[in-house]
């Protein structure tokens, strides 16, 4: 094998144009492909970068008004302290923070408020200093500490090691980072870094004027080892129940009064946690797997051309392959040579496409609708994604390679021989199998352009439709000061719009 991959390199390197031809072919399929893949990887498959990530389970119920995921921290407490199948329950309350960094005020960052325990539960430990412990998050106003993403510490603190100890201004209040987590960890959410992390029990510095009452939580929880999902379930639905009931018994008078029945006739639900949480899986998960499909169509037009390529270079090697027949050599000891070119034609298309997929994909996620804070995915090569590719390469090798191998061995070594007899020879069968592959490229290369072309009608119609306001509007002044409007907008609203003019009535401002 080592004797037919150095000839078949010499081979390669001897037609430049055609091997350059062919790698470029294969590397555009293979690297849309790649491209895609970790984008699918990255928001539909990877596993939490956290110690035995299978054992979590997620918190979440369904209601009248349909599911829902957040819980009160009194809820979460009673989670953690009656349960009897978890080793331990954790949660958090993602938010928005502002910074203020050696008096220079910061744009506004991602962060969260999480439990003494987050870190614990998850088996996070810090490359830098130390994380959030128990004893940070028992008693409200009295440890004003954080932990920092890698990402942020990087970004902010240009990597300067000394960084634990410093002071940092959250929402006007003074916290000390205490550590830096890992470089793969980024939190719970998938799509979203958690850039800085603070106890629970500092709520109300980093949200003043809100009460914790009021602030939803995830919750998340380890199963014990041995513990199954579905005891797991049954043990919490029941210990839900008892907190609603108590809910009721307490403030059953003001449910009725106000038509929210629907507060205490929900149902307990457990998921998997091991993938954390995202919208994106939700938003995406469909077109995601679209793309997949046409990208794999696109691979096979560029296999179909390259065995087009091949089918036409083995008809200038027939008389080679009669030589060699004619000296002894096996049909399947050519076929195996010809495969080993074919191999090393898709490793080169392989490493091509892997370099195109890396560069391409930064182009593909700012493409997703981004919302206040930018999206942000683990799409660095790995393993994964490195096997991936290899195992692309190796298919392609032999959807392209094996035909064109054995149309190339099947020959007459006489005729072969015979220069003159070659050509008035075999020319009708060498168009039957040419024939086979310009169908299917046009085959599907027809579909594509149909998918392409119902696209952008598409595009163009939404384009088209009466969004019911007029987009552009005026600037007519800037808020000094809008502090803490809502729950949902702990800095604010980005934008005020008179309600009336949202029917498109009028100066639009």
């Amino acid at each position: 094998m080592f004797q037919d991959l150095r000839f078949g390199a010499r081979m390669l390197l001897r037609h430049k144009g055609f091997t350059t031809v062919a790698a470029l072919t294969l590397a555009l399929g293979i690297g849309a492909n790649t491209a895609i893949f970790s984008l699918v990887d990255a928001v539909l498959l990877k596993l939490l970068p956290v110690k035995e990530p299978e054992q979590l389970v997620l918190l979440s119920y369904l209601g009248g008004r349909g599911p829902g995921d957040e819980f009160t921290y009194g809820d979460y407490l009673r989670f953690r302290d009656d349960n009897k199948s978890f080793s331990g329950t954790l949660a958090y309350h993602p938010l928005r923070l502002t910074v203020n960094l050696d008096g220079r005020p910061e744009p506004a960052v991602s962060g969260q408020l999480v439990t003494g325990n987050y870190y614990a539960v998850l088996g996070v430990n810090a490359s830098l200093g130390r994380t959030i412990l128990p004893q940070d998050d028992l008693s409200p106003d009295g440890h004003p500490v954080c932990v920092i993403s890698d990402n942020y510490w990087r970004r902010r603190y240009a990597s300067d090691p000394s960084v634990v100890g410093k002071t940092i201004v959250l929402s006007g209040s003074p916290f000390t980072i205490i550590g830096v987590t890992p470089p793969e960890f980024f939190g719970l959410e998938v799509g979203a870094v958690a850039d800085i992390s603070v106890p629970t029990m500092m709520q109300k510095q980093v949200m003043p004027g809100i009460s914790g009452d009021l602030i939803p939580y995830r919750v998340m929880g380890r199963m014990k080892p041995g513990v199954m999902i579905e005891q797991a379930r049954a043990d919490l639905s029941l210990l839900y129940q008892r907190i609603l009931s108590d809910f009721s018994a307490r403030f059953g008078d003001a449910i009725r009064a106000k038509g929210a029945q629907y507060l205490v006739e929900r149902k307990l639900v457990l998921t998997p946690g091991s993938q954390g949480l995202s919208v994106l899986r939700r938003q995406f998960s469909q077109p995601l797997f679209i793309l997949m499909t046409v990208v794999g169509l696109v691979l096979l037009i560029a296999c179909a051309n390259v065995a087009g390529l091949l089918l036409a270079r083995s008809t200038a090697r027939r008389k080679e392959v009669g030589v060699r027949l004619a000296l002894g050599a096996g049909r399947a000891r050519l076929v195996r040579q010809l495969g080993a070119e074919s191999l090393l034609l898709s490793g080169l298309g392989g490493c091509l496409g892997l370099l195109l997929a890396y560069w391409g994909v930064k182009f593909l996620v700012p493409l997703l609708p981004q919302g206040e804070m930018p999206i942000r995915l683990d799409l660095g090569p790995d393993a994964r994604l490195l096997g991936f590719s290899l195992g692309l390469s190796l298919l392609t090798g032999a959807l392209f390679g094996l035909a064109p191998a054995f149309r190339a061995t099947r020959v007459d070594i006489n005729t072969e021989l015979k220069e003159e007899a070659r050509r008035l020879g075999v020319q009708g069968a060498r168009l039957t199998l040419g024939k086979l592959f310009v169908i299917a490229q046009v085959a599907v290369s027809f579909v594509l352009l149909i998918g392409a072309g119902l696209f952008i009608r598409s595009l163009q119609n939404l384009r088209k439709v009466d969004a019911g306001f007029t987009r552009e509007m005026e600037i007519v002044g800037v808020v000094k000061d809008a502090k803490y409007s809502s729950l949902r907008e702990q800095v604010g609203p980005m934008f005020y719009v008179p309600f009336y003019q949202l029917g498109g009535q009028g100066q639009m401002t």
